[in-house]
């Protein structure tokens, strides 16, 4: 990830980004995060904010995580074939 003004990079870990309730954001994305040093290197430690309006053009829309113990919608063969014809492939 890059940090603002060009200064270097810093390394996000899907961990760290999974527990501020994301599976993947779209490239491009602002993110205002809380960082720290370790062994001379910066890392990302807590995402705060997450900004998709700067995600560059065509990138999908963010992956949101299950809440735990939120009961998954049970989707008919139908509803999944809707969304999978979106990705142009097919449920059988």
């Amino acid at each position: 990830m890059e940090l603002e003004g060009g200064i270097g990079d810093v390394f996000l870990h899907v961990s760290v980004l999974k527990a501020a309730g994301y599976v993947t954001i779209p490239a491009g994305s602002t993110i205002r995060v809380r960082l720290e040093t370790q062994s001379h290197r910066l890392r990302v430690v807590e995402v705060l904010d997450i900004d998709t309006s700067t995600a560059l053009k065509g990138e999908p829309a963010p992956v949101k995580r299950m809440a735990p113990g939120v009961p998954r919608k049970q989707l008919t063969k139908d509803q999944i074939n809707e969304i999978a014809r979106k990705y142009g492939t097919e449920f059988r």
